[in-house]
């Protein structure tokens, strides 16, 4: 005989959720003891999802989400947004959300020289293109800032409007 869950997210197991549905309100429950996995948080009193999945329960009262989330692995010619997190004299540290950082040549921008360096300040949102991705984990991902058409076709730059938001949980 399988036990049901509580009547508020029954008809939410074993269906797909997304980041940000309430799966649970405890203010309607009492003193009842609830273990959350991974996926779920906490919000007051509003038990919400945090990636994409599908909700699980098993008895007793333990609620996760089970997803096929899988780490980024950085392909050569991939797009991808990066953060700067360091400055150096050749070159800056950006983070991929990959296995490894990776490293932009100062001189990898459109017109880039060593009179014409680029200025960013840690923190600052890159959209890049990897150009070489080793294919051990551990050694480190070249990106480039310049498009394959020329310096009149360029979309590589810093990004200046918008948000980025970071949903691995």
């Amino acid at each position: 005989m399988v036990e049901k869950p509580s009547s508020s997210s029954s008809t939410l197991v074993d269906q797909p959720v997304v980041p940000g549905d309430v799966v649970l309100d405890l203010s309607n429950m009492t003193n009842e003891t609830i273990k959350l996995g991974g996926g779920l948080r906490q919000d007051q009193d509003a038990i919400s999802v945090s990636k994409v999945g599908k909700l699980r329960f098993s008895k007793p009262n333990k609620y996760w989400v089970e997803s096929s989330q899988k780490r980024y692995v950085p392909c050569a010619e991939d797009c991808v947004l990066g953060i700067v997190l360091d400055s150096r004299a050749d070159n800056f540290l950006v983070d991929i959300k990959g296995p490894s950082l990776a490293f932009l040549p100062v001189l990898a921008f459109e017109g880039g020289t060593r009179r014409n360096i680029p200025k960013f300040e840690m923190g600052a949102l890159l959209y890049v293109r990897v150009v070489k991705s080793p294919p051990k984990k551990y050694i480190d991902v070249h990106v480039n800032s310049s498009s394959e058409e020329g310096w009149a076709a360029s979309a590589f730059s810093m990004q200046q409007v918008g948000k980025q938001l970071d949903l691995a949980s």
